[in-house]
């Protein structure tokens, strides 16, 4: 999966629309071996495009976009996105911080916990994910989407190799 060039959005949506003059997609989804927010700005762009013809719009995201950014992104992925689904993966601060190691530490799950919050609140469809693995209480995850006003999904533990 390596690119010799980031695409620009332009290319992203002509790509994407070949694709969907194919008839075979009804919906696209942002995801990727990385935070898709990163790409904020491209993201928007192609995400309008679409949603403008009739295509759904999906982000798989890590949650971590506004802390990225430095301010709530979520007024932007409303109109970008139809759906939100958020790797939460812990359920607690501590437990967060070691699995996902993310730059903030433990205080990236308050940010995690606040952009879930606040994409509901936007009327974006949200749902928080979990992998069901041992050292993580799937549960607790649940009853942390149910608090936040997200569906709950949990995804099975894939063992490769």
């Amino acid at each position: 999966l390596k690119l010799d060039t980031e695409p620009s959005a332009d290319e992203i949506i002509s790509l994407v629309e070949r694709e969907l003059d194919r008839g075979e997609y009804k919906e696209v989804v942002f995801c990727g071996l990385g935070e898709p927010t990163i790409r904020l700005k491209e993201l928007v762009h192609v995400g309008r495009k679409l949603r403008a013809r009739g295509v759904r719009v999906r982000l798989d995201s890590n949650g971590q976009g506004s802390l990225i950014h430095g301010h709530d992104i979520v007024p932007e992925l409303k109109e970008a996105v139809d759906e939100v689904s958020v790797s939460l993966n812990a359920a607690d601060a501590a437990r967060y911080a070691a699995l996902c190691r993310p730059p903030g530490g433990e205080k990236a799950f308050a940010g995690v916990l606040d952009f879930i919050k606040r994409s509901v609140a936007a009327g974006i469809r949200t749902s928080v994910t979990a992998v069901a693995v041992p050292d993580v209480d799937v549960e607790h995850v649940r009853a942390i989407a149910d608090s936040l006003g997200a569906a709950f999904r949990p995804r099975k533990y894939n063992r490769l190799g």
